[in-house]
């Protein structure tokens, strides 16, 4: 930069100091103003002069730089030290500027980290390429290496502003080379943690374990150095990397050393330190990886503590601000499901939310915050039943999806946020193009992550889900084997403490029923009787899916009866069933599972035994009643209840029951379907008011046969007097504006659904000749 350009600079600085506090009150600003006028005519003051400001000027600097990182509190420490180090520039002349021009890019890249205005970034870049390009004729060691580990740090800035990948590669090679020059132990353990950093950033773009084990390497070295006030950066830097490493290999000796270096950390810092939310922030995550792996509560709870304090002690225009509340959101979700608070889903909701707000359109990490809030709306609408946060959960994951990212594994973890939001809308409205594109984008998701990487068995078990809804609609064996294979092997990366293992064990259990109703292999049944129970002894009995784990071990005890004809095992069955309903919430779709569940297997044990079927009757009756239910399952509820109340011999209830199903067949068919999904969804049912007719005039309701008859057969004719155009052609020309028209199909029929589905655990529903319904939890992802 010409001395010029310097002197506006320093101006610029000093003018916004003025604006916060007049110059007359600050015998700083007074004396900064004679320096800029005299650095503004360098060229005219005698040398002794010029020399002496200049010293004046860079001693001043170096006090001001050295203030302005230790605290925040005052934010014109910034903006002075910017200015007065541009002065000290401005005086310098060309062949002795390292010093100074060192000193200027330090002070815009601290004030970039503090505002994150690029201006500042890309300026002390090109300073220090300047000096990079023309170094100073003599040899200095340690000179060049603290040049190539400052250009390093301001190429890494720019990465996560931007995610260039050419910045980091180039920061790598500028950490090595500060490395290898360092000229002491002291220097050398400093440049070691920003070479972990950067090697961390690197496997996230690469997901190399080569490039972890690095990291983790570079990280101990740094640790060698002698004590030092930054040796706090060291010791974070080293617990980031072993929890990453921890998460990655499922080693949860890492992440424990990674909480312990976190706290040694925090132990070394003062209490007002500028970067301490940072270091709590490190905490907070270890925390939360430890808990995943042991189940510990303890480590959930302060884990959320720690968050909140680290957002409460940040900077308002922190860049980094998004990332703490999107921490803190996926955590509060992660003990919602735990405790099934509803405080914490309220304000997990509320961080999501943050996190995007805060984000701007270029943050490299805006994929990863709407993915989060495209999680916790679904954890919404499992237990609300708002079509709202599913259209909205959707509409998210696109656009986390679409977002760019400089990682493949957090585009993968993109890819499967908009797998199973897509997947959750198929089993609420039936739509084929839904499940059809969530397994495309969800094999995507696990061909991204290689072997071994803690993200690849939520996508495993998350793609099994999707097979498993494929199968559900197209009968191909083929879509329940692969289903099977991928929840297997799921679960065999899955480490037996972590904590999604339950709910893996559930799925597996309720595909390998699925399978052996079909194929009749033993080994499927005694396999499914044991992950079942396996997965209710680990779950605590506050958990949210309790009930959906208690309804799925019941239906695979139930199955084994009928195979075995053991007494146990339908006695095991009944209890079970009915402890699910006691502790589902009578508004959630759980609770109208386990209802269903329940009837079934009262029915089923009567026609073994004879036995009375009225408590089953009442459970049935009950889920037709149950609006948070998607439709297709209230309509099972009512076919069993009417079958229930015709072998009982209650005519009167049978025909009610069968009506209230043939109600509820306009909802199964609403107009945001396509049609061809409205035909297969209908065709479930062909027989249903050939039924209600026949109950109906079984008892002598002539006017009700006629009407139930009517409505069966003119369930389509209704739904078509206000048909709408297919979307097909559209789809072929523009896919993207198709799917926004079927987004906003689907927000002007909200309320023609008052179906909900339920996330929280796998159910299996309804053992009869209709077609059984089962809803899946997508895992989140943080």
């Amino acid at each position: 930069m010409t001395p010029d350009e310097l002197i506006v600079l320093a101006q610029e600085c000093l003018s916004a100091c003025r604006d916060g506090e007049p110059s007359a009150a600050d015998p700083d600003l007074q004396a900064l103003l004679v320096l800029s006028q005299a650095a503004g005519r360098p060229d005219t003051l005698p040398e002794p002069l010029r020399e002496a400001l200049r010293r004046s000027a860079s001693a001043r600097a170096a006090q001001l730089l050295g203030q302005a990182q230790q605290t925040d509190a005052n934010p014109q420490s910034t903006d002075k030290a910017v200015a007065v180090a541009a002065i000290a520039a401005a005086l310098t002349r060309q062949s002795t500027r390292f010093a100074t021009h060192m000193n200027l890019a330090t002070a815009l890249g601290l004030r970039f980290d503090r505002r994150g205005e690029r201006t500042d970034l890309e300026t002390s870049i090109t300073l220090l390429r300047g000096l990079v390009d023309d170094p100073p004729p003599t040899a200095d060691r340690a000179r060049d290496a603290s040049l190539s580990n400052n250009l390093a740090k301001s190429l890494r800035s720019r990465y996560e502003a931007a995610g260039a990948l050419e910045d980091l590669r180039e920061a790598a090679e500028r950490f090595a080379a500060a490395m290898s020059g360092a000229p002491d132990a002291a220097s050398r353990a400093r440049y070691a943690g920003h070479a972990a950093d950067t090697a961390l950033a690197v496997f996230e773009s690469t997901g190399s374990r080569a490039d972890l084990d690095a990291a983790v390497d570079a990280g101990r070295h740094a640790l060698q150095g002698p004590e030092t006030p930054d040796g706090y950066i060291r010791l974070s830097s080293l617990g980031t990397a072993l929890r990453t490493r921890g998460e990655f290999l499922g080693r949860v000796e890492d992440v424990g050393e990674a909480v312990a270096l976190h706290r040694r950390a925090l132990d070394v810092m003062d209490g007002a330190h500028v970067a301490r939310h940072a270091v709590l922030m490190n905490l907070g995550n270890s925390l939360r990886s430890r808990f995943e792996m042991t189940n510990e509560p303890g480590d959930l709870d302060e884990a959320v503590r720690t968050t909140l304090t680290a957002i409460d002690s940040a900077p308002t225009r922190l860049p980094s601000l998004a990332r703490y509340h999107a921490n803190l959101g996926a955590m509060l979700r992660v003990r919602f499901e735990l405790t099934t608070d509803p405080a914490d889903l309220s304000e997990a909701v509320r961080h999501q939310q943050k996190a995007v707000a805060l984000a701007s359109a270029q943050d490299p990490h805006l994929g990863r915050y709407a993915s989060n809030l495209s999680g916790i709306l679904l954890t919404r609408f499992a237990n609300a039943g708002d079509p709202a946060d599913l259209d909205r959960a959707v509409a998210a994951a696109r656009r986390a999806a679409g977002a760019g990212s400089r990682s493949p594994l957090e585009h993968a973890r993109c890819l499967a946020s908009l797998g199973g939001a897509l997947l959750t809308r198929f089993e609420l409205r039936d739509r084929l193009d839904d499940v059809s594109e969530a397994s495309t984008v969800m094999r995507r998701a696990v061909e991204a992550v290689p072997v071994g990487h803690v993200d690849r068995a939520t996508y495993l078990a998350n793609l099994a889900l999707v097979h498993l809804a494929l199968f559900e609609r197209t009968e191909e064996r083929r879509d329940l084997d692969a289903a099977v294979e991928a929840a297997k092997a799921a679960l065999a990366a899955t480490a037996a403490s972590h904590a999604a293992r339950p709910a893996r064990l559930t799925t597996l259990g309720s595909m390998l029923i699925t399978r052996f109703r079909l194929a009749g292999d033993p080994a499927d049944l005694e396999a499914a009787v044991d992950g079942a129970e396996a997965a209710l002894a680990a779950t605590v009995p506050s958990a949210g899916a309790l009930p959906g784990r208690l309804s799925n071990a019941a239906m695979a005890r139930l199955m084994r009866f009928h195979t075995l004809h053991e007494r146990p095992d339908a006695d095991r069955a009944i209890a079970l069933a009915a402890a699910a309903i006691d502790k589902s919430s009578p508004e959630s779709p759980t609770q109208g599972r386990s209802l269903i569940n329940y009837g079934s297997i009262l029915m089923n044990l009567a026609e073994s035994d004879g036995g009375d079927l009225s408590a089953a009757r009442e459970a049935l009756s009950k889920a037709v009643g149950a609006r948070a239910l998607p439709a297709s399952q209230r309509i099972i509820a009512g076919e069993m209840w009417a079958r229930a109340a015709t072998r009982s011999g209650a005519g009167d209830e049978a025909a009610d029951a069968y009506a209230a199903a043939v109600d509820l067949l306009d909802v199964l068919v609403w107009r945001g379907n396509e049609r061809s999904d409205a035909e297969t969804a209908l065709g479930a049912w062909a027989g249903l008011a050939r039924d209600a007719t026949a109950a109906a005039i079984a008892v002598g309701r002539a006017e009700q046969a006629l009407q139930v008859s009517e409505a069966g057969r003119g369930v389509l004719w209704a739904r078509d007097v206000n048909a709408r155009t297919s979307l097909e052609s559209l789809r072929e020309v523009d896919a993207r504006l198709a799917a926004e028209l079927a987004e906003i199909r689907l927000a002007l029929d909200d309320e023609s659904s008052d179906a909900a589905l339920d996330e929280s655990e796998d159910h299996q529903a309804a053992i009869g000749r209709r077609p059984a319904a089962m809803s899946s939890a997508i895992e989140p992802r943080r």
